[in-house]
């Protein structure tokens, strides 16, 4: 009678309209996550920042040298997406001392602590943009040259989203050439990334495996509320 999918990328897995057809209630879980992938997304921005990773490898591989980081207070982080994980993530910083400017594509919630700008703004204005909006066929590596090419020289660019909203070609431009200074990942178009990849290469990216969600505080979350799903249709049956 019902599908309870574990996530939110249910169509990925999951065909509703099948289910529909059938009879069968297919269902996801939202929202068990925002505050760890808002977390991870900060974590990736103040390794970026700091250029941790880099650091790490060359001390392990017996390199002892000292990095200039950047002070995040006072600076501006642009989120692209204010859903659930973009919005906790803007709240984050805002009381870490940043500056937030927001794009939301159905408008941004005025209580938030940013300030809603034009995309083609943020990209030009914000000093780290962190990537929080959904894979579809309309965000389709909707970040791509003309944005990645516009922002100031040095910006971070953090995506916990997912890999398809950024254009490859155009990242690995913008990290080679500028003006992007890092990117710090935690998605990417094909999963696991293969180590041929230009990304797995470049000293100014960090990488994580599409790890944002995994705490187990939100597995606690994610496993509570699919139970409460599949008792309530059960209930009401």
């Amino acid at each position: 009678r019902t599908v309870v999918f574990l996530g939110t990328g249910v169509a990925n897995y999951v065909d509703p309209d099948a289910g529909d057809a059938l009879g069968i209630a297919v269902r996801n879980v939202a929202g068990y996550g925002d505050r760890s992938i808002a977390e991870h997304a900060f974590a990736l921005l103040m390794a970026g920042a700091r250029g941790l990773a880099q650091m790490d490898r060359e001390i392990r591989g017996g390199t002892w040298r000292s990095f200039e980081g950047i002070e995040l207070a006072g600076k501006t982080l642009g989120i692209v997406g204010t859903g659930a994980v973009g919005a906790e993530l803007c709240r984050m910083a805002s009381g870490f001392g940043m500056n937030c400017l927001a794009w939301n594509r159905s408008g941004v919630d005025p209580t938030l602590p940013c300030r809603e700008v034009p995309l083609e703004q943020l990209f030009r204005e914000a000093d780290a943009i962190s990537l929080h909006i959904a894979y579809a066929e309309e965000t389709h590596e909707m970040i791509g040259a003309p944005l990645l090419q516009s922002v100031r020289p040095g910006a971070i660019l953090v995506n916990t989203a997912r890999g398809g909203v950024v254009d490859d070609a155009a990242l690995v431009t913008a990290l080679t050439d500028g003006p992007l200074g890092h990117a710090a990942l935690d998605v990417f178009t094909e999963e696991p990334l293969d180590t041929s990849s230009p990304l797995s290469r470049l000293e100014n990216v960090t990488l994580a495996a599409h790890a944002a969600w995994k705490t187990p505080d939100a597995a606690d979350r994610l496993m509570r509320s699919g139970l409460e799903i599949l008792q309530h249709d059960i209930q009401a049956l």
